[in-house]
């Protein structure tokens, strides 16, 4: 009871802050001679304090552009909808088709044994399996299905070690080890986690003449920076909570055996398969790709309208072939409405709400207004440097 009376409190009080940003600034414009500058600032500490306090569902928040902006306004009704469905939210919306269609038909966890089964027994080999399969599952699946989907398994090989007098320690490291890497395999892909996707549209939204950020870039920068991360964190855990096991291993009939539950590869598998190796080779190589020795031409330079086709293209085109391969079982498709309704429609909102945020902040001069205020900064920064070469300047000059 209490701790409900503390949540609405909370919830109250973020309303009225809320509220009281926007009518502030809605009577004192930060900018005379531009008033929906200010404007804009009061829509966006609004989204913030509900947000934050949960006034209502993060979702609903996030469609508060549509109806603000337009009556202070800041943007056209046309402009700030359209930030709600753009190339961004396809991409995210294919590759969340096509990590459905895996966790339908089992093809992640089958995947996942296989490199647990790979790297070996010892425990530094296990606890490197178990965060390579889980950052290479996170890289295409969220995060927090990634590490739940391992969780189980990663459970019956602690009750392995647990069994042989291993401590607690060791579960520690394992279990954080998956946490960690679940992290850092949504890192490599512009499809691991929300944020990737939320910064290239902010980004096209705020520099639009500058070159497109592609599925394939973005692993050219992202996926050495993780696999670097994921060798420091193993090399960490393993001394951390690992090192007085060097000489347990555990039975690789142990993996084995869950292997086998999972029987033979079934038609649904290889073609779910087909379809997400698909997916990753023409996102990853569809525009050029510069490394610095040389250029890698991309596959949609060979088409005619190469500028019309982009990642939302390719995501969709593969989302919707799931939908059409039928499976063994008469009149079941690869993939139906049913599953797809699992889709995580409230983060497609988050999304367009923050696109919507990231216009708004940009036409209203809100991004300009903010750096006029920060270029004292700069201005500080140029008066110290010249005073102090100025100061270094007289101590040449003095007499000896």
């Amino acid at each position: 009871m209490k701790n409900t009376r503390i949540n609405f409190s909370g919830k109250v009080f973020g309303f009225i802050l809320g509220v009281a940003f926007l009518i502030y600034f809605l009577l004192f414009p930060v900018d005379a001679g531009r008033p929906e500058t200010g404007y804009m600032l009061g829509v966006a500490l609004l989204m913030a304090s509900w947000w934050i306090f949960e006034v209502v569902p993060l979702a609903v928040t996030a469609l508060i552009p549509v109806a603000l902006m337009p009556l202070l306004g800041i943007s056209d009704g046309k402009t700030v909808s359209t930030a709600y469905f753009n190339e961004v939210i396809f991409l995210f919306l294919g590759g969340f088709i096509m990590a459905l269609a895996m966790q339908r038909w089992g093809l992640h966890r089958r995947i996942a044994l296989r490199i647990l089964m790979f790297t070996g027994t010892h425990p530094a080999g296990v606890l490197f399996g178990f965060m390579a399969a889980t950052a290479f599952l996170s890289m295409w699946i969220s995060n927090t299905a990634t590490a739940m989907m391992m969780i189980p398994i990663l459970l019956s090989v602690i009750s392995s070690f647990e069994e042989r007098g291993a401590g607690r320690k060791m579960a520690v490291g394992l279990l954080l080890g998956v946490a960690y890497s679940a992290s850092i395999g949504g890192i490599a892909t512009l499809v691991g986690t929300p944020p990737n996707l939320s910064f290239v549209r902010i980004f096209h939204i705020m520099f639009p003449a500058a070159p497109e950020v592609s599925f394939g870039q973005w692993m050219l920068f992202a996926l050495p920076l993780s696999v670097v991360m994921l060798l420091l964190i193993w090399l960490l855990l393993w001394r951390m909570f690992m090192g007085g096991a060097s000489g347990m291993t555990i039975q690789r009939s142990m993996l084995a055996d869950q292997y086998k539950t999972l029987g033979r590869m079934t038609r649904e598998e290889k073609l779910v398969l087909v379809h997400f190796v698909a997916m990753a080779l023409l996102w990853t190589f569809r525009s050029e790709l510069e490394t610095g020795w040389f250029t890698l031409p991309g596959w949609s330079g060979l088409l005619p309208h190469a500028a019309f086709i982009n990642d939302g293209t390719v995501a969709v085109a593969l989302g919707v072939s799931l939908f059409l391969f039928p499976s063994k079982a008469k009149g079941v498709r690869l993939m139906d409405w049913e599953t797809a309704k699992g889709l995580p429609w409230d983060i497609v909102l988050l999304f367009g709400g923050g696109f919507a945020l990231a216009s708004g902040i940009r036409d209203s001069g809100l991004a300009m207004w903010f750096g006029e205020q920060l270029q004292w900064l700069g201005d500080e920064g140029h008066h110290r440097n010249h005073q102090r070469h100025k100061h270094k300047g007289m101590q040449h000059t003095e007499p000896l």
